[in-house]
């Protein structure tokens, strides 16, 4: 929770006369828009109006003392009522904090949502039940649609699926089952070929042959039966497969995994290690394995028999597997004006250097853990009118260049004007002047032994003649199968 103290001057002014029922349309309405645009805003509002409504209850009792219902349930039943009455052509003002002016603040969806959070804050102090009540009574409002928000991460990303023959399951189409699909949990029986995903962890998994897979998670998957190979990233530790009586765990790796008709598994290590578990019915660890590549070993697992047997991995019963690109989304893992050593900008008065993670509150929020926006300082202001090339490299010494793939999104301030692999041009997707989404891109060819160049130009928008804010922030998905017999180096490459 952000301190009262640090609360805007302007913000806490606002609140002030909100409460206190002096507020102005004129306020009332910049209120709204700070609500609606400030993420910081929403939470000092959340906080005050908590601890107004605490101080209240205190001085003037518990309005709700008369009452069968806690305080949420009665608040709620009062919003409803408000909103039945205004749809009615009627006037009658809200019992509550702020009277009508908090009512039209609560038409709002950020406020409306704030204004929940709010109440559900304030009822927990009052009453341990509420918790129950609140959730049959706010069933009844669609959340969903209060505020805006960016599309759920889907779970994976198919990468590639040429050749791939899927067959029919209910919600699904093989129409959409295509290289650039974003994929949501639940079943996949692909029938023939092969098809490369990436999981929202950043693990690559190869679905071989007749195979029946689930996407139980962003780094789990239940392998029905057919064979799965899987390469986990650093990022990706964990990855966990499940199966008829099987766990099998990554601890950093590429492996095979199979399972045949009549519930028998077996696990190959090709690349690291991986513990191998029997499970019971009851869904308990009964027996666990740890295999290791530089034994060469593997074990096939029969859980009706209770019984681990080991075998030697043999990478022949599988298909080339696919790996990750090494390549660095803009600012994962960083902090706000933290520079990025895998990015680097240079434009008109900004020699070549270092992209920093900037932020700007209209910008879709950094995520951290995915990507951030860059720029050449937190601020980010740039001269109108001018261009600036973003840069990154990425090394595919031991990987197939003829067989890689590429996925991407950029978001940026203002216009991408070109995309450049190996200085080679990439069609640019349409996407507006705004900064509020994401426009996706691929990249099927241009890639090349060692090092890869990857650049995008972005173009600042003219405004008055002033300086203006400019950033760019872009997330990748991509493998290439591995290509063990290529020890290149590379250089890096204008």
């Amino acid at each position: 929770m952000n301190s009262m103290i640090d609360m805007p001057a302007d913000l806490r002014e606002l609140l002030d006369a909100l409460c206190e029922e002096s507020i102005t349309d004129e306020q009332a309405s910049r209120l709204e828009r700070m609500l609606a645009e400030d993420e910081a805003a929403r939470r000092f509002y959340v906080e005050y109006m908590g601890m107004y409504a605490s101080l209240e209850r205190y001085v003037v009792g518990d309005a709700s003392a008369e009452h069968d219902e806690p305080p949420m349930a009665i608040a709620v039943h009062r919003r409803a009522d408000r909103v039945e009455e205004e749809q009615a052509g009627t006037s009658a003002s809200l019992n509550t904090v702020g009277g009508p002016v908090l009512a039209r603040l609560w038409r709002s969806p950020v406020a409306r949502v704030a204004a929940i959070l709010l109440l559900a804050t304030a009822a927990v102090v009052t009453f341990v039940t509420v918790r129950d009540h609140m959730a049959a009574e706010v069933s009844t409002y669609d959340l969903a649609k209060a505020a805006p928000q960016l599309p759920p991460a889907p779970t994976a990303l198919l990468i590639d699926a040429s050749g791939a023959e899927w067959a029919d399951l209910p919600g699904t189409d093989e129409q959409m089952l295509t290289a650039g699909a974003e994929l949501a949990r639940g079943p996949m029986h692909l029938q023939s070929g092969s098809a490369q995903m990436i999981l929202a962890s950043g693990a690559v998994v190869t679905m071989l042959g007749d195979t029946e897979m689930e996407l139980t998670g962003p780094n789990r998957v239940y392998l029905h039966r057919g064979r799965l190979v899987a390469h986990v990233s650093e990022r990706a530790h964990g990855f966990t497969v499940d199966g008829p009586g099987l766990l099998v765990v990554d601890h950093g790796t590429e492996f095979g995994v199979s399972v045949s008709d009549e519930g028998v598994s077996e696990v190959h290590v090709f690349a690291g290690h991986v513990t191998a578990s029997l499970v019971n019915h009851a869904g308990a660890v009964t027996q666990t394995t740890p295999l290791d590549a530089d034994e060469h070993t593997g074990a096939r697992l029969t859980p009706r028999q209770f019984s681990v047997r080991p075998i030697v991995a043999d990478q022949r019963q599988f298909a080339a597997s696919a790996r990750p690109l090494p390549i660095f989304n803009t600012g994962r893992g960083l902090r706000l004006g933290q520079p990025d050593a895998h990015w680097t900008i240079e434009g008109p008065d900004v020699p070549r250097r270092t992209a920093v993670v900037s932020s700007n509150p209209a910008y879709v929020p950094n995520d951290p853990d995915s990507s951030q926006w860059l720029s050449f300082d937190p601020v980010g202001a740039a001269p109108a009118g001018a261009k600036y090339t973003f840069t990154t490299r990425f090394d595919m010494t031991g990987l197939d260049p003829a067989t890689a793939r590429l996925l991407g999104r950029f978001s940026v301030d203002n216009k991408v004007t070109a995309i450049r692999l190996n200085g080679r041009e990439v069609a640019v997707p349409e996407h507006p002047w705004e900064w509020s989404g994401f426009a996706r891109f691929s990249i099927t060819e241009g890639f090349v032994p060692g090092v890869n160049t990857m650049e995008f130009v972005v173009l600042n928008s003219v405004l008055d003649g002033k300086q203006q804010p400019m950033a760019l922030r872009v997330e990748f998905t991509g493998s290439a199968l591995s290509n063990p017999d290529d020890t290149s180096t590379g250089s890096p490459s204008r």
